[in-house]
């Protein structure tokens, strides 16, 4: 094995990850990137000579990811599905949504254009990860992890819908220390 620092094996983890990304139960696997390393692996759908993934179950990625590894000389991971996310997913759309809202209302209070205590703002904005966490958490079906999100392609209308989530948060939060 090749000695890489920490930082280095994350980026290259982090690499791999990003040519074989999970969604829910399937994995779509950059064909160019995984030449070589997917030949072997049945596909879950049969491969469009147009589309630059291969649709392969989600065990496999993971096996393809290792394989990956142990070609750049690094060591395999048990459970590399953290690096594996799917661009787009509903997980990240969370997080930007609400970012975005409360960065925008800081924007606002700091110009005067809204009222309320910034210091308050400003403190759910610096917990931005559990507050997300606790409020999908709440929001989710009994046995849908929030972590699991990561895996879930966002569509348009889940757009939609967690911006408004996200606004009627930021809008409790300003009523709640406007109180």
């Amino acid at each position: 094995m090749t000695e890489y620092t920490a930082e280095e094996r994350k980026a290259i983890y982090s690499e791999i990850g990003s040519a074989l990304q999970i969604e829910q139960e399937f994995c779509h696997a950059n064909k160019a990137y995984c030449e070589g390393f997917i030949d072997d692996i049945e596909r879950v759908i049969p491969d469009d000579p147009n589309d630059e993934n291969s649709i392969i179950s989600r065990e496999d990625g993971i096996k393809v990811f290792n394989r990956l590894c142990e070609f750049e000389q690094i060591k395999p991971l048990q459970s590399p599905i953290g690096y594996m996310t799917l661009d787009g997913n509903v997980y990240d759309k969370v997080k930007e949504a609400y970012d975005s809202k409360y960065q925008n209302a800081i924007k606002l209070s700091d110009s005067g254009q809204l009222r309320g205590s910034i210091y308050a703002i400003e403190s759910v904005a610096g917990k931005i990860d559990k507050v997300t966490r606790n409020d999908m958490s709440e929001a989710l079906p009994k046995g849908i992890n929030w972590s699991e999100l990561r895996f879930v392609r966002a569509t348009p209308e889940m757009e939609q819908n967690i911006n408004k989530m996200a606004h009627h948060r930021l809008q409790n939060d300003i009523n709640k220390f406007n109180s």
